[in-house]
């Protein structure tokens, strides 16, 4: 069962249309340190994006980085603008 603060943040991100980048290397960027049935590993991280970003033509990819040793992988996020900003045009609203 989800508590309140949980169901707020999920509510929260689907307000705001946040979709989830997965890696493209791996699913766990923690684990701890156990093998076997005992295995506890858990996606972390995350990089929140805006669908509108994703609509737009722009590379995104993320990637899990080594740990070094820890129980902790870092994840990295590539971003490449394929178009440059386009010009909006000026629109005056009245207040």
């Amino acid at each position: 069962m989800m508590d309140v603060d949980m169901e707020a943040f999920r509510d929260t991100i689907e307000g705001l249309h946040l979709v989830d980048i997965p890696t493209i290397n791996g699913a766990f960027t923690w684990n701890k340190r156990r093998g076997g049935p005992q295995l506890v590993a858990s996606r972390m991280d995350r990089f929140l994006v805006s669908e509108q970003v994703i609509s737009r033509d722009i590379f995104l990819e993320a990637s899990i980085l080594p740990g070094l040793g820890l129980d902790h992988w870092p994840i990295r996020m590539e971003l490449d603008l394929k178009a440059g900003p386009k010009n909006r045009p000026f629109r005056f609203e009245a207040f």
